[in-house]
């Protein structure tokens, strides 16, 4: 108590914790889209405000609250965004026909084979499929770049069973 009297410091109380969730959930997943990034924004936020860092497991709990929140309004907002025949149509790339062993996600997110005519064509295909899906620009308008490439990074690593079962 005398060290925090002494510099000024203050022990974080239940406002501060929901306060800082709240900051982090609107403005610093913005620029710090996974959870380690998050962290040091938490520790810049909480040495700027003189609070000391709540407990290891209470801070991961925080990040990892605002991180769920901030991805789960940026889904409803997306969604909210898309019409039903975009989202019916987008559903329907992650089944895998009886003919087939991919699905069409999987063929989009598939890097392009070596340099040449071939390899070219398929990607003007691919490019020409998505843009039949008629996804609107406004629709991923607002997400900030660093946001895009987590979901990006993280639609190439799920497997299209783990995506079928996430919420719309």
């Amino acid at each position: 108590a005398l060290i925090r009297s002494y510099t000024g410091w203050r022990f974080p109380t239940a406002q501060d914790k929901q306060a800082l969730e709240a900051w982090l959930r609107t403005q610093g997943v913005l620029e710090a889209p996974t959870e380690e990034e998050l962290c040091e924004c938490t520790y810049a936020r909480l040495r700027a405000f003189g609070i000391e860092l709540p407990a290891e497991a209470e801070l991961r709990r925080i990040v990892r609250a605002a991180l769920r929140g901030f991805f789960d309004d940026l889904y409803q907002r997306v969604t909210a965004e898309l019409p039903e025949t975009v989202r019916t149509t987008l559903d329907a790339l992650l089944v895998v026909g009886p003919d087939e062993t991919q699905s069409a996600f999987d063929r989009f997110k598939a890097e392009p084979s070596a340099p040449g005519v071939k390899s070219l064509q398929q990607e003007i295909a691919k490019l020409q499929s998505l843009r039949v899906l008629g996804v609107p620009a406004e629709a991923l308008a607002a997400v900030p770049v660093k946001v895009l490439q987590t979901l990006k990074r993280r639609a190439h690593n799920e497997r299209v069973g783990e995506m079928r079962v996430h919420p719309d």
